[in-house]
């Protein structure tokens, strides 16, 4: 099960007292200098959001919600997506980076070979609207 559509999962705007600490990246821009000053490669994976990144460190990739590793999840697929199409290309996307372990924001990292295992599961998702 997962929740998508019409909704859209926002935050509150950033605090002007903390803009100078925001790095903007974007997939129509060159992000070496922001690729240089995190220490790793942007990843685009949008699903969960439509602008949700990941960050490649060497053989390990910090996910973010791209992915889950607990409850309330199953099988590693979040229960929260705006895009299943692209939530799986993202799952896709990860699978070819060549990395070994993923850190995803709600729980312990996992090796990467289990997305393999359940990324035909993401076709199975209900997809429940908010509104």
């Amino acid at each position: 099960m997962a929740f998508c559509g019409v909704g859209k999962h926002l935050f509150p705007p950033i605090e002007k007292r903390f803009e100078d600490r925001l790095i903007f990246v974007s997939q129509d821009k060159d992000n070496h200098e922001a690729e240089a000053i995190l220490g790793g490669k942007i990843l685009f994976t949008p699903g969960h959001t439509f602008d949700s990144i990941s960050l490649k460190l060497g053989d390990s990739v910090l996910c973010g919600d791209a992915t889950m590793n607990g409850f309330p999840s199953q099988n590693h697929i979040t229960i929260w997506m705006e895009d299943k199409v692209a939530f799986r290309k993202s799952w896709e996307y990860l699978l070819s980076q060549n990395v070994k372990l993923l850190y995803p924001s709600h729980g312990n990292p996992f090796e990467v070979d289990e997305l393999k295992k359940f990324v035909t599961e993401i076709d199975k998702v209900k997809i429940y609207s908010l509104i």
